[in-house]
């Protein structure tokens, strides 16, 4: 038996988990899109909870598999440090070597996935905060006018004239 064969066992299941947590963080990422328009924050602030969770859960797995893939290092001398999933698929054999380039491919469709629909939420974003700008530039034009000074005399704001001695 081949002594790297438990240690690729554990790092196919981490890839496993490693997939199917990133499928989830996507799915959460789009089930956010309508939140973001929303007139309530809660499913929004429910849903980014979610994610951190998830995210937290990643940065698990992906200690996890660092330290696996660190320890397959010397089992193929022959790989360089750091180590790819292509790089040790190359080198393994069925069924891992299919099994790692199919996780390999589908961690990069996430991540793909993943960073479109962050852009395309940064764009509604930007879109709703220039909408709520340009509503409250629009309502500041019929509130009244800041008093020149407080109750006690003083300015209620600095000028940059003379003529005003800041004092009542």
């Amino acid at each position: 038996m081949n002594t790297s064969a438990p240690l690729l066992a554990v790092l196919d299941q981490l890839l496993q988990q490693e997939v199917a947590a990133y499928e989830a963080l996507w799915r959460l990422q789009q089930e956010a899109e309508p939140y973001l328009a929303a007139p309530t924050l809660d499913p929004l602030l429910a849903n980014l909870q979610d994610r951190e969770h998830l995210a937290r859960h990643l940065t698990r797995l992906e200690q996890q598999r660092a330290d696996v893939l660190a320890q397959l290092v010397p089992l193929f001398p022959l790989l360089p440090t750091p180590l790819t999933l292509a790089q040790l698929s190359a080198q393994v054999e069925e069924p891992y070597h299919s099994h790692f380039l199919q996780h390999r491919a589908r961690l990069r469709q996430l991540i793909e996935a993943l960073q479109q629909s962050n852009a395309t939420q940064t764009h509604l974003l930007t879109e709703a905060r220039a909408f709520v700008d340009a509503a409250l530039t629009f309502l500041a034009r019929f509130l009244p006018a800041p008093p020149t000074y407080q109750p006690s005399g003083q300015l209620a704001r600095p000028t940059q004239g003379r003529l005003l001695s800041g004092r009542v």
